[in-house]
């Protein structure tokens, strides 16, 4: 009996007690056998039930990584068209219109930026789920950031009379920092866009601020300080779930997907820091952004102003161009020649091959989705002739996923260019490289 109950104590439930007589010991065995007979019985539905609900979590699982993958091809889908219809209205912005076409134009380019940003809210909010957003950390100015973040609503701020102040702090101008600019500009865009969006009288403010936490750190905290409808205490925590506005007349009326906070929220907890909000119906909003950042030891030097339009011009310069889509090939072209550079056009990695094969270029735009011969094994290749070990290759592709850059560099490309791009970007992507 004493070995019985022992098995029972290690989980072993199987062991039956003999039933020697009716006596009272006769009794315990019985119970003890029954006892062992319950938890056993229990024991397998409680392995059931774990096994069910492993299944259960695989196939959720499953269901959202498929789900996150939909999200991020159609995302992938979307920016190649994107690119031919973007890069068309800015070469359109360049070329001599009449008052009425011009507007018409600026109404298109504003569709389609409205358009990107939800392409790139939806693709960010694939990435956040499925753990795989990573943050950079390189030295940037962060006067310059927040100045150009404001400057990119002034146009806007000024046409529906309110004002956009941005206060510098002493100091601020000089100082030099290390993080991810690109992720800190996205949230400060979010932050300014909205308190814009959701003001129609009054003003906006945009208040930076740093403190020096030791010789490494410094503490920035800028804080988006609107006169708009504000929102409901109760209702402010839900701004920051993904697809939630405060009612959804707010929907209707403004626009938007939900995402911009949430996303928001999220990069700034990933880097250290939080996005905190203070509001009040009728009495507008505060929201405040606060993170850690490295000070930056070497301070790089600035390009000046001549040697910057100088290196702009692509005047002299040959460059081949690899690209299948033919609307795209034809948008990325205009936009080189206007910057002043030569180029030779490719279809197809094999193409590109033989053309560096016989003819020197100073850069190449390579496209990493290519018939017969992909992008990384063209630029593999590349690398392999006589001359082009140092050649600068830059990828042009919709591809805009975790890992795409990555994969890129370690077939021996410079740079990275996320379709659709701007010709701002292209040129100075091609200033970094292009000397």
């Amino acid at each position: 009996m004493g070995n019985a109950v022992k098995a029972i104590q290690q989980g072993q439930y199987k062991t039956a007690l003999p039933i020697v007589d009716d006596s009272e010991l006769g009794d315990l065995s019985r119970h003890i056998n029954n006892l062992a007979e319950g938890l056993n019985q229990a024991s397998r539905e409680q392995q059931q039930a774990m096994a069910q609900l492993i299944q259960t979590r695989e196939e959720a699982e499953r269901a959202n990584n498929a789900k996150s993958d939909f999200l991020a091809m159609m995302s992938h889908e979307l920016r190649t068209p994107m690119n031919g219809v973007l890069g068309m209205l800015q070469l359109l912005e360049t070329t001599e219109m009449t008052e009425e076409q011009t507007e018409y134009a600026a109404l298109a380019s504003e569709s389609t930026e409205h358009l990107l940003k939800v392409i790139n809210d939806i693709l960010d909010f694939s990435r956040i789920e499925r753990a795989a957003l990573e943050l950079e950390h390189i030295p940037f100015n962060l006067t310059d950031l927040i100045n150009s973040c404001a400057q990119a609503f002034q146009h806007s701020a000024q046409q529906r009379g309110l004002a956009l102040r941005l206060p510098i702090p002493p100091g601020m101008d000089a100082l030099r920092v290390r993080g991810d600019p690109t992720r800190i500009r996205q949230i400060l865009v979010n932050l300014i866009g909205n308190a814009l969006k959701f003001t129609e009288h009054g003003s906006v403010s945009v208040e930076p601020h740093w403190q020096t936490l030791d010789h490494e750190l410094v503490w920035f905290t800028c804080t988006v300080r609107d006169s708009g409808i504000g929102i409901s205490a109760e209702r402010l925590e839900l701004m920051f779930d993904a697809f939630q506005q405060a009612d959804s007349s707010i929907s209707r009326r403004y626009g938007g997907t939900g995402l911009g906070l949430p996303i928001a929220r999220t990069l700034a907890e990933r880097m250290g820091g939080t996005l905190r909000a203070q509001s009040e119906e009728g009495r507008g909003s505060v929201f405040t952004l606060e993170i850690p950042l490295a000070i930056d030891q070497q301070s790089l030097p600035s390009i000046a102003p001549d040697a910057e339009r100088k290196n702009s011009a692509g005047e002299g310069r040959h460059v081949l161009l690899v690209e299948d889509n033919p609307v795209n090939r034809t948008v990325v072209e205009a936009m080189l020649r206007s910057l002043g550079f030569e180029v030779s056009l490719a279809t197809d990695g094999a193409e590109a091959i033989r053309s560096a094969e016989s003819l020197i270029f100073t850069a190449i735009l390579m496209d990493c989705r290519l018939p017969l011969i992909d992008g990384y094994e063209a630029t593999r290749q590349i690398r392999q002739l006589p001359g082009c070990a140092d050649l600068p290759i830059i990828a042009l592709t919709a591809n805009a996923l975790q890992g795409d850059r990555e994969a890129c560099l370690a077939a021996g490309m410079n740079d990275y260019l996320a379709k659709p791009f701007k010709r701002t970007d292209l040129q100075h992507v091609l200033q970094r490289w292009v000397q």
